[in-house]
């Protein structure tokens, strides 16, 4: 039994001494929609469980990554996360080994969400550090759980087929659910193309002075100081 889940791990950071962070799994929210029973609305915040595990996506990786390279102050980004047309492929069999492997092979909190609505905030700090804030919302549907690949992304089908779906489940088991996810990530800032150059020709100076070889006057100093 894991005793600091609840604060993601962080005890000494996170702390809920009134029980009101949302403590659910990717499996409880998964059971939720299916049986009907629980809140049919979400919010994470920092700490979460859920929130903790989608801060290691891939997807929120990269994102971390361009902020840090881009380095500036940016309001309402996005950088949505999609299953749709040939790419969304891969992510589909993805999702299936991480369900049959219970978390193994991927990450559960992706696998339930499927495609997500992510948008983004970034402030330049001191040191050479971004400061990343993102939100991330997604609903659940019975027609986004039995969504094929390619065709059920298409604008036919969530006008044609979607409404029928949903209208077989309007409310009660696999009924509308919707979660919110708030992250916030620190990323140390990437140095500029100039500043890189400039390192290195240090670093080749240090270098080309280390491997010089001594003059004649540095050596008679040297024994004149040893004695």
């Amino acid at each position: 039994m894991n005793l600091y889940s609840y604060v993601g791990n962080n005890p000494l950071r996170y702390v809920d001494p009134f029980g009101l962070r949302d403590t659910v799994t990717p499996w409880q929210v998964g059971w939720e929609w299916l049986s009907g029973i629980g809140p049919r609305v979400h919010n994470f915040t920092q700490g979460d469980p859920l929130t903790e595990m989608l801060k290691q996506h891939s997807h929120i990786q990269e994102l971390r990554q361009r902020s840090a390279q881009n380095c500036s102050n940016a309001t309402g980004q996005r950088f949505d996360y999609t299953l749709s047309g040939l790419e969304g492929i891969p992510k589909y069999v993805q999702d299936y080994s991480t369900l049959a492997t219970a978390g193994q092979a991927g990450n559960l909190v992706t696998t339930y969400l499927g495609s997500y609505l992510l948008s983004y905030d970034t402030v330049r700090l001191s040191g050479r550090k971004v400061q990343l804030t993102v939100n991330v919302s997604n609903t659940s549907t019975l027609e986004s759980a039995l969504r094929p690949p390619i065709l059920g992304y298409t604008a036919w089908w969530q006008q044609n087929v979607g409404p029928i779906v949903n209208g077989l489940a309007s409310s009660g088991p696999m009924s509308r659910t919707e979660l919110r996810l708030a992250v916030e990530r620190t990323a140390a800032a990437v140095a500029h193309v100039g500043d890189r150059r400039a390192r290195a020709a240090a670093l080749v100076h240090v270098a080309l002075r280390r491997s010089a070889p001594l003059s004649r006057s540095t050596m008679s100093s040297g024994r004149r100081a040893r004695g």
